[in-house]
Order: C-alpha cells, then structure tokens, then sequence
C-alpha cells in the first residue's frame, strides 16, 4: 500500500507550490472543491502515471481494491471499460 501513498503524495504534491504535504492537500482539496462547483473534478495525474502505477501492483493488491467490468452499449459492437473502486 505505501506505492499507492506514495504514488498520490508526489502526484498531488507535484501541482502544489508547497512541499509540505499538509499543504499540498490542502491545495489539493481547495482545487477539488472549486471543480466540483464547476461540476466536474479534475485531479490531474495522467492516465499514463496510472497505468505505470497499475503495472508495479500485486495482483493480488489490484484484486482487493479494484473491479473491472465491461458493459456493451446499445449497438453491441462496441463496449465501455468500467473500474469500480
């Protein structure tokens, strides 16, 4: 689990003008506060960082906090990737 802490605290720290991270959450938090009024939320960390991330994980850590299903629109040729945390 500390990959995952750690992975988030440098990811949130790395938008941040602070290196503490207290602070840094606290930025973090006001950001995410100002999307959602906007209706959307953005945390900013490239789906790239995440899959590298995903990569380095146990599978069986990936088991215990992630579910992955596929659900086939209307047409049904094509299909949406759901992750479920």
């Amino acid at each position: 689990m500390n990959i995952l802490f750690d992975f988030f605290n440098e990811s949130i720290c790395a938008q941040s003008k602070s290196t503490d991270l207290e602070s840094c959450y606290k930025e973090f938090y006001k950001r995410m506060n100002e999307n959602n009024e906007e209706g959307f939320v953005e945390i900013n960390i490239s789906f790239e960082a995440q899959m590298n991330l995903y990569h380095k994980l146990k599978q069986s850590t990936i088991d215990e906090i992630w579910s992955i299903s596929l659900s086939y629109n209307g047409d049904g040729d094509s299909f949406q990737r759901l992750t479920y945390y």
